[in-house]
Order: C-alpha cells, then structure tokens, then sequence
C-alpha cells in the first residue's frame, strides 16, 4: 500500500468527490513534534518523494529523493 504525507493527501485526496477529508499516512508535522534537536526520521511518500522529516536547528526540514539537503517544509493550502 503506498503512503502520502500531509501535503500530497490534501492536494490529491481530500476532494469530496475523492471521499475527503482523508488523513494523511505520513503526518510531517506530527512527526516533527516527536523528534529531538537534530534527528530525523526517514518516511517515503509515494506522491512527492519525500523521504525524511527531520528536526534541524529546530526547524521542521524534509528531505526529497529527488533534491540534494534538507529543505523548507511548505505547507499547501
């Protein structure tokens, strides 16, 4: 079964006419919530390719399969 963090569940899935709301298989901001200074944790989302949440400097970052470092985690509207 394929998985899809927050952003991709709310862009693909959380239509009414997709059955939504949904909630997410991988919830980046909870995750973050859970993680000490400077640890991450290593997820894949089948939607966009991120494949690590960490907590870095004290900052929600994420990781892509597809982009080099840690990145800014936006969240859609």
């Amino acid at each position: 079964m394929a998985d899809f963090c927050t952003n991709c569940v709310k862009e693909w899935f959380d239509a009414p006419s997709e059955g939504g709301p949904c909630k997410p298989d991988i919830d980046v901001e909870a995750i973050f919530k859970t993680l000490e200074p400077e640890n991450y944790v290593s997820e894949l989302c089948e939607g966009c390719g991120l494949i690590a949440i960490g907590n870095i400097d004290g900052k929600l970052k994420v990781r892509y399969i597809d982009k080099e470092g840690w990145q800014d985690y936006k969240v859609k509207p």
